[in-house]
């Protein structure tokens, strides 16, 4: 009866450790997959949607700004969307390469004439504890990494956003602009055939005013078109039907940012979303060099056995020699003996870490020179708004007042008049192009920057 007993309760031992090890591999189906908490940079360049985004759909008298396509963007464009499923994707990494193998049961029976045998052997097979943490520390690098990938796709799709806004901006001005221009030489026309009734102009000078309104009806068609095709792009980018047209966007104003090169470039090795990406790239390669030397260090496996024996026909509780049972533990130990696999491991790890960071130089000195190239530009932008608006563009619409004033008193040519009135209307299309510039040239600057600048309005 003693050995009954002693015969159930190894039984029960045993079985309860094969329960016990499955459920701790095995996650509950109730209960949501858990996440690896690991602390992540704060986005630098953050656009919030947590409001509903105003973005017209058909009306064509709306207007919209530049903040509601970008809070649009960041839950619509397919890129970013994509990039997020990445990151998160990569979150679920870390429980997989810290968790232990699956646990192994073996069982084996013996058969002989009179007598039969059962084995039963529970095993584990457990790492050097340190190969599971540069494991667990190397995919925290790659969830860092692929935070900065998310990131640096939002900021890539804000660029393109603003940019083909600034380029609607600009052909809506001018597009308001050849309207204008238009209606005055209609009145210019009018004018032209009203001298020339009372024989105080010459045919010559209406045709010219009727060969001016036809080129602006053909450069109107033009602008529109491009207009559409900018639309289509800007519908693209907030993955909505690329046919949906869209009203009048906010005009741009002259603002300016007062941070020198120098300092710009200096904010850039810091917030740069890229070279930060390379950074956590670094960590992740020196890991990895530290994880190849842990081959070094053997695995081991734990072993629990239980074997039952007795005759095939015979009773448990019957007390011979030949019925039983065992138990045992048992342990085996990995031999690293290959050693120049370990070290071509080693140096392969080694060399990823160089390539690493002359990477990271490659990109500072790149970063430098386009932050160089795209400053002087927007210097150069911003010097062309403040010579058109201050100096040339009221200087020519003086000039075109006073040449229409003097061909109403008949002291001034006709064709002074449509001189006078091109050189304004080309001014103020260069001044939107230049203000639409300067625009452009800022958001390439944040982006090259990894921040958003403050501006002020320009004097």
């Amino acid at each position: 009866m003693q050995r009954f007993v002693l015969y159930g309760w190894s039984r029960l031992i045993f079985w309860s450790l094969v329960v016990g090890i499955i459920s701790c591999q095995s996650p509950e189906s109730t209960e949501e997959p858990r996440k690896i908490s690991i602390p992540l940079p704060e986005t630098s360049q953050k656009i919030s949607a947590k409001t509903e985004p105003k973005i017209p759909q058909n009306d064509f008298s709306s207007a919209y700004r530049l903040e509601d396509l970008l809070a649009y963007a960041y839950e619509s464009n397919p890129g970013i969307l994509a990039a997020r499923a990445k990151w998160e994707s990569v979150l679920e990494k870390y429980p997989q390469v810290t968790t232990l193998p699956n646990p192994k049961l073996d069982y084996q029976y013996f058969y002989v004439p009179g007598a039969q045998r059962n084995m039963f052997v529970l095993s584990q097979m457990i790492p050097f504890p340190t190969k599971l943490y540069y494991d667990g520390e190397m995919v925290k690098e790659e969830v860092r990494i692929a935070h900065y990938e998310f990131e640096f796709k939002v900021k890539e799709v804000a660029v393109e956003i603003a940019r083909t806004y600034y380029e609607l901006c600009y052909l809506t001005q001018a597009i308001q602009l050849t309207q204008q221009n238009q209606k005055l030489l209609e009145e210019f026309k009018k004018l032209s055939q009203e001298q020339y009734n009372l024989k105080k102009a010459i045919l010559l000078d209406v045709l010219k005013g009727e060969q001016q309104v036809a080129q602006l009806s053909y450069d109107l068609i033009t602008l529109d078109e491009k207009k559409l095709s900018e639309e289509a792009k800007l519908n693209s980018l907030l993955n909505r039907d690329t046919q949906i047209q869209w009203g009048i966007p906010q005009m741009l104003e002259p603002k300016e940012t007062h941070f020198s090169l120098k300092e710009l470039q200096s904010i850039s090795m810091q917030h740069e979303q890229e070279l930060q990406r390379l950074d956590h790239q670094i960590k992740k390669s020196e890991y990895q060099v530290l994880r190849a030397k842990q081959n070094y260090f053997p695995d081991i496996e734990l072993q629990l056995q239980y074997e039952t024996r007795g005759s095939r026909f015979d009773s448990p509780f019957e007390n011979r020699p030949e019925n039983g049972e065992d138990s045992g533990i048992g342990i085996s130990v990995e031999l690293p003996i290959w050693v120049g696999k370990y070290k071509a491991e080693i140096r392969e790890a080694q060399k990823l870490l160089q390539q690493d960071q002359l990477l990271k130089q490659e990109k500072q000195q790149s970063l430098k020179e386009q932050i160089t190239r795209r400053y002087y530009l927007y210097e150069n932008a911003i010097r062309l708004v403040k010579l058109y608006r201050n100096i040339l563009i009221p200087q020519a619409k003086q000039a075109m007042d006073i040449a229409e004033n003097l061909y109403r008193d008949a002291k001034g040519e006709h064709t002074d008049y449509l001189e006078t009135q091109l050189v304004w209307f080309n001014f103020n299309l260069a001044y939107q192009r230049s203000l639409t510039e300067q625009w452009i040239h800022l958001i390439e600057i944040e982006n090259l920057i990894g921040i958003r600048l403050e501006v002020t309005h320009a004097k």
